[in-house]
């Protein structure tokens, strides 16, 4: 089965991770783009990650996106229903990225809101 791998919901969740608040998020410059337009990747893969890997590399990596990080970055998934991906974002996915920020030297962890009130772990 082929699955098509948009690396766009991705990204705005790992580059979001650099953040605790929306103020924040909301002031940050996009660093995927060439000129004005923004860099998109659109995979199609047998293989989820292998297909994000691919995505990435086409992109400029995940440096960009975590740039300024320290030590702790927040994930944020979209797990606002338990439709299946595109809806929510499929578990290995999650995985994928906790694994590619570590690999850079920062610790991920999972957080998200309810409401207006931001929840973390």
């Amino acid at each position: 089965m082929k699955t098509s791998l948009s690396l766009a919901k991705f990204m705005m969740m790992v580059s979001r991770a650099n953040y605790l608040s929306e103020e924040m998020a909301k002031s940050r410059e996009n660093k995927y783009k060439d000129g004005k337009k923004s860099l998109v990747a659109l995979i199609r893969a047998n293989d989820r990650i292998q297909g994000y890997r691919k995505a990435l590399e086409l992109i400029g990596g995940v440096e960009p996106a975590l740039e300024g990080a320290e030590e702790k970055v927040m994930i944020k998934p979209n797990f606002n229903s338990h439709d299946p991906l595109p809806a929510s974002t499929h578990p290995e996915t999650v995985s994928f990225a906790i694994d590619l920020i570590r690999d850079v030297g920062i610790e991920p962890f999972i957080g998200g809101d309810v409401g207006s009130k931001l929840v973390t772990n």
